[in-house]
C-alpha cells in the first residue's frame, strides 16, 4: 500500500497538530508501507520530518508564497501603500495551487491519501483532487472555531467533500458534533482518534510541588492570543481583587506574540507572570506547577490538557470544542464557559478557593485520563487508512 500525507500546517512548520499524523507514518513503515509526504518548506527542516526521511518516506517540501499574515507591519504598510495586489488578501498559498498538489498525487501515485487538516475549512483543493483521480481519502482535523463561517456555497461544498471521504477522523466528539452541525452533514463515516501524548510514558508517577505559596499554574501553549488567548489570562489576572493573591503563572512555549504578550504584563502592572519559552521535557513542568490554565479562543483537543491530567494535574480551561471534554467541572478542574476575561476569571477564582484540594483533584484527572485516553491513537489511526484502502479497491 501506497501512502500518501498532506498536512496544511504552514507557516509556523510544526506544531501538537504533527505529531498523530507522524506517528502514524512511523507505524506505517513498521508494516512496510510506502509514504510520500507533502509538507511545508519549513515544516520539512524539523527534526521529527528528518527522521521520517531517513527511515524511508519520501518527502515533498512545498515552498508557499508570501501571504499578508507571514508578513511584517511594514511589509503590509508598504502593500498598501504602493498598491500591490500581488499578495493574497487571505492567506492563499501555494498550500492550496492546485497545479502542485496535482503533480505531487500524479508523482507519488498513493492508493490512499491522509489529509492532516490544521482546521476544519483547510485543504480544500487537495481533497478535490483526490475526489476528481478517485483516491480514496482520510481526513484528520485538529481544530475548528465556532465564529469562522465560510459562504454558504463553500459549506455545500465542503459537506459534499467530507461525505466523499473514506472517514472523516476529529480529535474530539465535541469537534464532530460542530462540524456535523456547521455542515448541515451526518457524516456517517465520522470517527474520533485522540491525539497521542507528548510523554516518555502514561505510568509516570509525577510528585506534587508542595503547598507553600505561591499556587503555580503554568499556561503551556504557542504564545498565539487569536488561538491559545493569553491575552484574556492576563485580563483577568488584573483585575484589582486578584491582585493580593500567591498566585504565579507560568507561560510556556514561543510565538509571534511573545513581545505583545511581555507589553500586555506591562500595561497591566502583572509581577506574578514568568515567561519560560519552549520546554521539551513537559514532566518537568508539572513537577513545578499545580495546575494548567489554558484560555483558548478555539481548539480542537489540546495536548496540554491530557498531559497535564496524566501528570496528576486539574486543568482552568475555556469550553470551546475538545478543551473540557476530559474535564468536569469542578472535580478534575474548572471550566469558563465561554473565552472572555470574566468568565476565566471566576474560573480562576474558583480554582483559588479550591487551592488545597487541587492535588486531590489532579488525581482523579489522571484516573480520568488513563481511562479515557487511547494508548496508540497511531495505530487507530491507520487502521482506518487501511480500511479506506481495502474499501477503495474492492470496489
Amino acid at each position: 500500500m501506497r501512502i500518501g500525507i498532506f498536512t496544511t500546517l504552514e507557516q509556523i512548520g510544526w506544531g501538537g497538530s504533527e505529531l498523530l499524523w507522524t506517528q502514524t507514518a512511523t507505524a506505517a513503515l513498521q508494516c512496510g508501507y510506502a509514504i510520500s509526504i507533502n509538507v511545508s518548506q519549513a515544516g520539512s527542516q524539523r527534526e521529527q520530518i528528518k527522521q521520517l526521511a531517513a527511515a524511508g518516506c519520501s518527502v515533498y517540501a512545498r515552498h508557499p508564497r508570501k501571504t499578508t499574515r507571514s508578513l511584517s507591519g511594514k511589509e503590509r504598510m508598504r502593500i498598501a501603500l504602493t498598491g500591490e495586489m500581488q499578495v493574497p488578501a487571505f492567506g492563499e498559498s501555494d498550500l492550496e495551487d492546485w497545479g502542485r498538489i496535482t503533480a505531487w498525487l500524479d508523482s507519488a501515485k498513493p492508493n490512499v491519501v491522509l489529509i492532516s487538516q490544521s482546521f476544519l475549512t483547510d485543504g480544500f483543493n487537495v481533497r478535490q483532487a483526490c475526489i476528481d483521480r478517485g483516491i480514496p481519502f482520510v481526513t484528520l482535523i485538529q481544530s475548528a472555531s465556532d465564529p469562522v463561517w465560510p459562504a454558504s456555497d463553500l459549506l455545500e461544498a465542503f459537506a459534499r467533500q467530507f461525505e466523499a471521504a473514506a472517514a472523516c477522523v476529529f480529535v474530539s466528539s465535541k469537534m464532530l458534533g460542530f462540524a456535523r452541525s456547521r455542515f448541515g452533514a451526518k457524516l456517517p463515516n465520522a470517527a474520533v482518534v485522540y491525539n497521542p501524548v507528548n510523554l516518555k510514558t502514561r505510568e509516570q508517577n509525577i510528585s506534587w510541588p508542595g503547598n507553600a505559596a505561591p499556587l503555580i499554574l503554568a499556561s503551556v501553549g504557542r504564545l498565539e492570543c487569536v488561538q491559545k488567548g493569553q491575552d484574556l489570562l492576563l485580563e483577568a489576572l488584573a483585575a484589582p481583587h486578584r491582585a493580593g493573591r500567591a498566585v504565579e503563572v507560568h507561560l510556556y512555549g514561543d510565538g509571534p506574540d511573545r513581545a505583545y504578550l511581555e507589553r500586555l504584563v506591562q500595561y497591566h502592572g502583572l509581577d506574578n507572570v514568568r515567561f519560560c519559552g519552549f520546554v521539551n521535557d513537559v514532566a518537568e513542568i508539572w513537577r513545578k506547577s499545580h495546575a494548567l490554565v489554558l484560555p483558548s479562543r478555539y481548539e480542537g483537543l489540546p495536548l496540554a490538557v491530557a498531559e497535564a491530567m496524566l501528570c496528576a494535574r486539574p486543568c482552568v480551561v475555556t469550553d470551546v470544542m475538545g478543551n473540557a471534554e476530559l474535564i468536569e467541572d469542578g472535580a478534575t478542574g474548572f471550566v469558563a464557559p465561554a473565552p472572555t476575561a470574566a468568565q476565566i476569571g471566576e474560573a480562576l477564582d474558583r480554582a483559588w478557593q479550591e487551592r488545597d484540594n487541587l492535588q486531590v483533584m489532579g488525581q482523579h484527572a489522571r484516573e480520568e485520563a488513563l481511562a479515557r485516553l487511547p494508548i496508540n491513537p497511531a495505530q487507530d489511526l491507520l487502521s482506518l487508512i487501511a480500511n479506506a484502502y481495502k474499501c477503495g479497491h474492492s470496489q
